[in-house]
């Protein structure tokens, strides 16, 4: 026969079998830094969520010209107000599909040039970036100080993993 294993809930510190939990997956909170962690819940303790659930829109602000992209989570009811001449359900049928990595003019951006270099982007740091970062920090430093960005910090474990410093 096999054991049963007890656990408590992360919520609430409540005591159950482990077949009577499942997980709350938090995937993004202000507090969190890196990947999604997991929390430990009993069903009831979860109930209210059904209730409370608001529909959310996650959008992202590309300025024009260089500056740094933004990203916002808002209400649908926010997301709606945007929308000044009619409804937001009609302007998202007609939308362009967005993709990632491009300017609007569909070339793709080359972060191991000095002016994209450093620049914080989504997706790895490619070799070619590492290489040009290392070999011209103070340049790169410069461009993301005058732009008002992050600089490259190569005491920073961080910055030393990614760009191989």
């Amino acid at each position: 026969m096999g054991r049963k294993v007890t656990v408590f809930s992360d919520l609430s510190g409540k005591e159950a079998d482990e077949d009577q939990f499942g997980k709350l997956v938090v995937r993004s909170h202000p507090d969190l830094d890196g990947p999604a962690v997991y929390l430990e819940a009993l069903p009831g303790e979860i109930a209210a969520l059904d209730e409370a659930n608001v529909p959310m829109v996650t959008v992202e602000w590309q300025p024009p010209g260089e500056g740094e992209n933004k990203t916002y989570t808002l209400s649908m009811e926010e997301f709606d107000k945007l929308a000044k001449g009619g409804s937001t359900s009609k302007l998202l049928d007609g939308a362009p599909r967005a993709s990632g990595g491009r300017r609007a003019s569909g070339e793709e951006i080359n972060y191991a040039t000095i002016e994209h270099a450093g620049r914080p982007h989504r997706g790895r740091i490619s070799p070619e970036e590492q290489a040009f970062v290392r070999e011209h920090l103070a340049e790169v430093n410069d461009r993301l100080r005058a732009e008002g960005k992050r600089l490259i910090d190569p005491s920073n474990k961080e910055h030393k993993e990614q760009y191989s410093l």
